[in-house]
C-alpha cells in the first residue's frame, strides 16, 4: 500500500482514480486499526453495565460504521476493500496507519505508539484521546500551515479532508463516477443516532461528502462543539473517552451546550491482562490453542467482511456483514476468557493474565502476522 503522503505529494489536477483508490484503502485500515485496541479495553472491563464499558461500545460500534462507510465510498467508484492482504493487519504496539502522526502526544515521550492493553487511566488519555484528537483542537480553533509545508497527517480528520478534496476533485473532472453499486447499510453497527446511522448506501457525490463530514464529526466534533450536530447531537469519541479520563460524564444545557457536569462515575475495575508485546509470547498448549481460536475466528470475520463487499447488497453481502458481526461478538468470549483464567505464570500471578493478540497465524510458516 502506497504512502497516503507520496499520493498527495501528486498535484490534485494530476490525481486519478488509482490515487483514491489507495486513499480509501488506507482509509479503512485506518478504522479498522482503531478496533483491536478499543475491543481490548472494552473486554477488560469487568462489569458490563459500567458507564466505560457503554462508551467504549458506543465507539465501538461507530469505528465499524466509519470502516464501513469507507468501504461504500471505495465500492460506489468501482474498488474493493483489501481486507485479506497480507499488510492490513497492524502491528501492535505501533503507530497508526496512513501517515497519522500525532502532533499532540505525552510529555517526554519519545515514540508515540498503540497497542493491546487494558483500560486505564494512562490508556484513555495518552492513547484514545490522541486517535481522536480533534483536527482543529478541542472546541477551539487552531491553523496549520500550508499543505505543502505538512509531511504527516497530525489527526484523523485532516486525512478525511484529503480524501473529500480528492473526491470532489475526481468526480468533478469525470475522472471517477459514482456508481452506487455493491453498497451496504445498516444494521452493521447495531447502533443508530437518533435515526442517523453511519453506514447508508451512497450514490451520488453529495452524498459521499456527507459521509465523509459525518466520520468526521462523530469522531471529534467541531471546532465550536463536542458533539455531531449535524448528525444527531452526540458527543464526539475524544469527549466520550473525555468522560472516563475525568470520571464524569457531560450533560447537554438548555441551549445545547455541553458542560462536564454529569454524573460521576469512579474508573471501572478491570482484568488484570497483560499488555500485548510486540515479541509475542510462548504460552502453555492450552492457552495457545484459545489463542490461536481467537485468530482464526478473527481471519474469519476479516474474510466475511471481504465477501460483503465483493458480494454487495443485492448479492447476499449483508448476511456476510451480519455474520461478521457474530463472530465478532464470539471473540469477545475468548478474549474475556483469556484475560479472566489465565496466568502468564501460575506461581505469580501478579506479572498478569494473556489477552487477545489479533494475529493471523499461518500454520504452514509457524508465524504470526498482524
Amino acid at each position: 500500500m502506497s504512502s497516503t503522503i507520496d499520493l498527495l505529494n501528486v498535484p490534485i489536477e494530476k490525481r486519478t482514480r488509482a490515487h483514491l483508490v489507495e486513499m480509501l484503502r488506507c482509509a479503512i485500515k485506518l478504522e479498522h486499526a482503531t478496533l483491536p485496541p478499543y475491543l481490548t479495553a472494552m473486554w477488560s472491563i469487568r462489569e458490563k453495565s459500567h458507564p466505560a464499558y457503554e462508551i467504549l461500545r458506543s465507539v465501538v460500534y461507530e469505528e465499524m460504521g466509519h470502516m464501513g462507510t469507507a468501504c461504500n465510498l471505495l465500492t460506489t467508484i468501482g474498488g474493493s476493500p483489501a481486507f485479506n492482504d497480507h499488510d492490513f493487519i497492524p502491528r501492535y504496539p505501533g503507530p497508526l496507519p496512513c501517515d497519522i502522526a500525532p502532533r499532540i502526544t505525552p510529555p517526554n515521550l519519545i515514540e508515540w505508539k498503540v497497542g493491546l492493553s487494558r483500560l486505564t487511566p494512562a490508556v484513555v488519555s495518552e492513547i484514545f484521546m490522541i486517535i481522536e484528537y480533534p483536527e482543529k483542537g478541542p472546541a477551539q480553533t487552531i491553523e496549520f500551515g500550508t499543505a505543502k509545508a505538512r509531511r504527516r497527517f497530525h489527526t484523523i480528520g485532516e486525512f478525511y479532508d484529503a480524501i473529500a478534496d480528492t473526491l470532489k476533485h475526481l468526480v468533478t473532472a469525470q475522472k471517477v463516477q459514482i456508481t452506487g453499486q455493491r453498497q451496504l447499510s445498516e444494521p452493521f453497527t447495531g447502533h443508530d443516532e437518533n435515526q442517523q446511522n453511519v453506514l447508508k448506501p451512497i450514490t451520488t457525490l453529495q452524498e459521499g461528502l456527507y459521509a465523509i463530514e459525518h466520520i468526521k464529526e462523530q469522531g471529534e466534533g467541531t471546532p465550536s462543539t463536542p458533539d455531531a450536530p449535524t448528525f444527531g447531537n452526540e458527543l464526539a469519541h475524544y469527549y466520550k473517552f473525555k468522560q472516563i479520563e475525568v470520571g464524569r460524564n457531560f450533560a447537554q444545557m438548555a441551549d445545547k451546550s455541553w458542560t462536564l457536569t454529569g454524573d460521576f462515575f469512579d474508573f471501572p475495575s478491570v482484568y488484570p491482562m497483560a499488555d500485548i508485546p510486540a515479541t509475542g509470547r510462548t504460552p502453555p498448549k492450552p492457552v495457545d490453542d484459545k489463542i490461536k481460536q481467537f485468530n482464526n475466528e478473527y481471519r474469519t470475520m476479516l474474510a466475511c467482511l471481504q465477501s460483503a463487499w465483493d458480494k454487495g447488497d443485492s448479492g447476499g453481502g449483508q448476511d456476510d456483514l451480519a455474520g461478521a458481526k457474530e463472530i465478532m461478538l464470539g471473540l469477545g468470549r475468548i478474549a474475556v476468557d483469556l484475560m479472566k483464567n489465565e496466568p502468564i505464570d501460575v506461581n505469580d500471578p501478579s506479572k498478569g493474565y494473556y489477552g487477545p493478540t489479533f494475529q493471523i497465524y499461518e500454520a504452514e510458516a509457524n508465524s504470526f502476522v498482524g
